[in-house]
C-alpha cells in the first residue's frame, strides 16, 4: 500500500464506510476506490481525490499532495507568475529583497504586482497605492 491508500483506507473507516458506500458518494465504481487503496495513485484523478476527500469529511489537497498531484488552481496561479518558479526551486535558501535588498526566507516574502518582496516593502507598496495590507485589515 501506499501513504495514499493508507490514509484514504483510515479515513473511509473512521467514517464508518465500506468500500462501496464511498464509491457510491463519489460516484465511480468500487474497484477505483480499491485501486487508490492498494496503491494504484496514477489511475485516482483529481476530481476523484476531491470527490473522495469531501465525502469522507477530510482536506482535499492533503489527498492530493500523497497522490503526487498538484491541484489545478495551484498549478494555474504558478503558470501564470513566473516570479514563482526560482522561488519555488529554491525553497530552503534566503532571498534578497529587490526592493531593500534585505535578506528574507521564503516564508517571509510576499508578491506584490508579480513581484516577490520581503512583507515590509509589500506593505508599503501597497499603502502608495491605498491598499489596506492584511495587518490593517485584521485590526
Amino acid at each position: 500500500m501506499t501513504k495514499l491508500g493508507d490514509r484514504v483506507r483510515e479515513l473511509r473507516t473512521k467514517a464508518g464506510m465500506s468500500l462501496r458506500e464511498l464509491a457510491r458518494a463519489v460516484a465511480c465504481v468500487p474497484s477505483s476506490i480499491g485501486r487508490v487503496e492498494l496503491g494504484a495513485t496514477e489511475t485516482a484523478s483529481e476530481d476523484l481525490l476531491v470527490r473522495m476527500a469531501r465525502a469522507l469529511g477530510s482536506d482535499a489537497d492533503e489527498l492530493l499532495q500523497l497522490a503526487g498531484k498538484v491541484p489545478s488552481d495551484v498549478l494555474a496561479i504558478v503558470l501564470e507568475n513566473r516570479a514563482l518558479w526560482p522561488l519555488l526551486r529554491a525553497r530552503d535558501s534566503n532571498f534578497e529583497c529587490p526592493v531593500c535588498g534585505e535578506s528574507v526566507t521564503l516564508g517571509e516574502l510576499c508578491l506584490y504586482d508579480n513581484v516577490a518582496m520581503c512583507g515590509l516593502c509589500s506593505s508599503q507598496q501597497a499603502k502608495v497605492f491605498g491598499l489596506q495590507t492584511r495587518e490593517e485589515t485584521i485590526a
